[in-house]
């Protein structure tokens, strides 16, 4: 068997060397799922640790169900979240409390109910230990902390914290869990918290298998089920069992990897003598997992069995009935399956041996939990939990399917209960004589019970399971969330949660943002007072009753019905934000993305956040390490402040400073590939790319003189590099990504500019210019050497280039503005340019929702302008959206345009 280091590698300097005469653990009898694992356990893996036990430290190995007589060592072992009843702590907190009660004779000083608490079951078993004889030793090991309930990830409530000498605790977890995306992103620490807790506690590192471990999972696997591979397929094997880290954050191979790739070794014949090139491709988990699901797509149709998946992995978990639900309310899914015939249309729905076929063959990577008290099926490896077979669109109807479930007819969404069935099979069309192409059928849905399951004097009983699952996915690109125009739904909500638990106050809909600017205006007073509600929304809302939605009308007819008190006036509150006004002196720039303000002062890095989480602001301060920092390049996930000589990379959702560069005089830097820094420095004689997390040096390009000019330009490939020596010499470079690694590779060489300054127009053209001049040259670097330049002619006179920007909907369109003394220039790529009249000092430009924003700022009278632009078949057109005339002088300003905000 393998050695002790390849059993369990990590830290075995503080690991306590006591070695008792005898061990016996306990595996519950109730963890019924995984009988099959268990017995394999005790009839293949316990009797050679036994035998192993015995013959090197002269231990005695018992392997024993349920309490056995009493020996010097108990185990008591509980698997979190691979049962029923072991997501919610307190079920395996009970049956521990029970078994150590029988095991050593006790009594708890309390009863334990199903209505104990955790708290009081923390005291119990904290009381417990203390009435342990002291000859005697027990081990609790709790495995997968990470599968608990998102409330239990915080052990403190629920873990005891001070042991006895003879009583140790094992535990297990994913160090951090991670949920949501962008400033919505919420991590659970789970590691760093259990520190806190045991700051003198053993810490054990469990890696990715190495080769040879690997190697020998696999083999024991096969020599289990007595398979032997040919030498050739196990050719085809052996890369599979090498080191791979698509990302730094998910090495491989895992366990969940080699069972994932031992499966499709099962479905393998000894007569395979050509490979598979889809398995070949196989080098992550992820790739993996796609593999199986392709396989089984094709077994079980490919519609049924990935909408089966989303549906799941969308609600974090489905009970049959609702999963089959689901399924036999979408037309896709039943127009996949009825081709050659149709069912009964009173029993119009998917034949349950289809879903039992599905759960049969994923049966290894699917359990039964028990959430908001319903027995729901779900993955129970976190990488099947985040798998997305489909993109953020191809998901929206199928989000629209699972909320229309829950939530019922409000809004726009469907009526699943007395939907029509569409026949798109034009061999039934046929058999119809072409007659009839929808049908009144009746699915047989299972009615959702109302929000409110019992609602008396003393207290109300809400549908928890159906409130929670409204509440998942709304960021904003996911479907209309309809039911927040339900008075019912909103009212027992606020009686489950606060306003500000699970809304994202950001939507694609006008409607719907100015119905949350509503709730946010009243959710302080609503989280603690939440049967106002109908009163509050009567009061904001009656004032706009002739010009409201109809949505929103509705809502506010709802509000009247169930409003105890009548409105004397229509005068609606007001509510204060962070930053209506906000002195904070001398301001270097600023910058905002994702209802976020970013301030940068000498010294000081102010964040403004305004997402839905805490609707009211807040503000986060940072003290910059010194006064060197001049200048700030924002990045998608991170932010560099630098100057001549000094870096430093501030990581936005970690909130803290990372990467710390010196350099000889800083030319140029940039972000490329998302967290990747890219720095020019003239003295170095190098443009270099930094990994911002592992702050290692991954590409640098070395040129033969010092480097007096640098400029990039990014895009969804890489980016494409300019740099100007002070030869005279100008080289084109672009980035590439080639197999995981990035490298700079030079395309072309200039030996002399065509005129004063250049700025990129796109990622294959840069522009030569000179202010004052009409004309530009067109630089393309990616053409014949002979076929390069190009000028234009007949230009507006160029005052002053603020920037070039692509922003339509086709990458390779892009646009160079420039401003003149009345007016704004537009040159669009396709060789025509427009004017807008004016005079401005400062644009912004932005594409957003597949429109094209320019936004123009005058100083002088402190106005911004807001215009909406259109190409079609080479003629633009455009026309003001927006004037804002405000009443302060603006120095710095950022727009975030197309989005739930700005700032000035």
């Amino acid at each position: 068997m393998p050695s002790n280091n390849e059993l369990l590698r990590g830290r075995f300097d503080s690991v306590h060397d006591r070695r008792p005469t005898s061990i016996r653990i306990f595996i519950s009898s109730t963890f019924s799922d995984t009988i099959e694992e268990r017995d394999e356990l005790m009839k293949n893996v316990y009797p050679k640790l036994r035998d192993y036990c015995l013959k090197t430290y002269n231990i005695q190995f018992q392997v024993l169900e349920w309490f056995p007589n009493p020996s010097s060592v108990s185990i008591i072992i509980r698997f979190l979240g691979a049962t029923p009843l072991s997501s919610d702590i307190r079920r395996p907190l009970m049956s521990i409390i029970q078994q150590i009660c029988i095991l050593y004779h006790l009594t708890s000083s309390s009863s334990v109910q199903d209505s104990t608490t955790i708290e009081e079951l923390k005291k119990i078993l904290q009381n417990l230990f203390t009435q342990i004889p002291n000859n005697e030793q027990l081990i609790l090991l709790f495995d997968s902390i990470d599968q608990l309930q998102v409330e239990d990830y915080n052990c403190e409530k629920w873990l005891p914290i001070n042991y006895p000498p003879n009583i140790k605790c094992i535990l297990s977890t994913i160090p951090v869990i991670t949920e949501g995306n962008g400033e919505q992103k919420i991590e659970y620490k789970i590691l760093d918290g259990l520190i806190s807790l045991f700051p003198d506690g053993t810490l054990i590192e469990i890696r990715e298998f190495n080769r040879n471990l690997a190697q020998q999972v696999v083999y024991s696997w096969l020599e289990r089920d007595g398979r032997r591979l040919s030498p050739l397929q196990m050719t085809w094997l052996q890369p599979k069992f090498e080191s791979y880290s698509p990302n730094r954050s998910d090495p491989e191979p895992t366990p969940l990897f080699l069972s994932l790739v031992y499966q499709i070794t099962q479905t393998w014949r000894s007569f395979n003598d050509k490979p598979d090139r889809d398995f070949l491709k196989i080098h992550s988990t992820r790739d993996a997992i796609n593999y199986l699901y392709n396989q089984l797509s094709k077994k079980h149709g490919d519609i049924l069995f990935k909408r089966a998946m989303t549906y799941l992995r969308l609600a974090g978990g489905l009970s049959e009935t609702e999963l089959e639900d689901i399924l036999s309310a979408d037309d896709k899914v039943l127009q996949s399956i009825f081709v050659h015939y149709l069912p009964p249309t009173n029993i119009f729905r998917l034949p349950s041996t289809l879903w039992i076929r599905i759960r049969n063959d994923m049966h290894k990577y699917l359990i039964e939990k028990k959430i908001d008290s319903t027995l729901i099926i779900y993955f129970y490896h976190r990488s099947f939990q985040q798998h997305s077979i489909f993109n953020i669109n191809q998901e929206k109807p199928i989000e629209t399917i699972r909320r229309a479930y829950f939530a019922g007819p409000i809004g726009n969404l469907p009526n699943l209960y007395d939907q029509p069935f569409i026949i798109e099979s034009k061999k039934l069309i046929e058999k119809m004589n072409n007659s009839v192409t929808s049908l009144v059928v009746d699915r047989c849905l299972t009615k959702q019970q109302p929000y409110v399951l019992n609602r008396n004097e003393q207290e109300c009983i809400f549908n928890i399971r159906r409130i929670n699952q409204l509440c998942l996915n709304l960021d904003a690109y996911r479907p209309e969330p309809y039911f927040l125009y339900d008075y019912d739904f909103m009212w027992s909500f606020l009686h489950c949660y606060k306003m500000s638990d699970r809304f994202v106050a950001d939507s694609s809909s006008p409607e719907i943002r100015f119905l949350l600017t509503q709730y946010m205006s009243c959710s302080t007073i609503l989280d603690k007072y939440p049967d106002n509600f109908a009163f509050e929304i009567v009061s904001r809302l009656a004032s706009f009753i002739e010009i409201l939605p109809e949505f929103i009308y509705n809502l506010l007819q709802q509000c009247l019905s169930n409003c105890m008190l009548r409105m004397l006036e229509s005068n609606t509150q007001t509510f204060t934000t962070t930053m209506n006004k906000y002195q904070i002196g001398v301001v270097n720039a600023i910058f905002g993305a994702y209802s976020t303000l970013y301030v940068f002062r000498p010294e000081r890095f102010l964040i403004f956040r305004f997402y839905a989480q805490d609707w009211t602001g807040k503000i986060f301060e940072y003290k910059l390490p010194s006064n060197e920092f001049t200048s700030i390049k924002f990045g998608l996930n991170d932010i560099c402040f630098y100057s001549l000589q000094s870096i430093l990379v501030f990581q936005k959702f970690d909130d803290h400073f990372g990467l710390h560069l010196n350099y000889n005089h800083i030319i140029h830097v940039d972000f490329i590939y998302k967290d990747k820094l890219f720095v020019c420095s003239r003295d170095n004689r190098s443009i270099d790319l930094w990994h911002c997390l592992d702050k290692t040096l991954i590409e640098q390009y070395i040129f033969d003189a010092p480097i007096l000019e640098c400029s990039t330009i990014e895009h969804h490939m890489g980016a494409t590099i300019r740099v100007t020596l002070e030869t005279g010499l100008t080289y084109y470079l672009i980035a590439t990504n080639v197999q995981g690694k990035i490298r700079f590779q030079l395309v072309a060489t200039l030996n002399k500019k065509p005129d004063k300054q250049n700025i990129f127009l796109n990622l294959k053209t840069d522009v030569y210019y000179s202010e004052g001049q009409s004309h530009i040259y067109l630089y393309y670097f990616e053409r014949a050497e002979n076929d390069r330049l190009e000028k234009i002619d007949n230009l507006p006179l160029l005052n002053h280039v603020i920037y070039s920007q692509s922003f339509f909907s086709d990458r390779h369109q892009s646009a160079l503005i420039w401003l003149t003394i009345d007016s704004v220039v537009i040159f669009h790529s396709c060789g025509n340019y427009f004017i807008i009249s004016g005079e401005y000092h400062d644009v912004y430009t932005r594409y957003q929702l597949k429109r094209n924003f320019i936004c123009c700022l005058n100083r002088n009278e402190s106005r911004i302008d807001i215009y909406e632009w259109k190409l079609y078949e080479r003629f633009h057109t455009y026309r003001l959206l927006v004037r804002l005339q405000l009443d302060e002088k603006i120095s710095h300003w950022t727009c975030q345009i197309g989005e739930f905000s700005s700032y000035s």
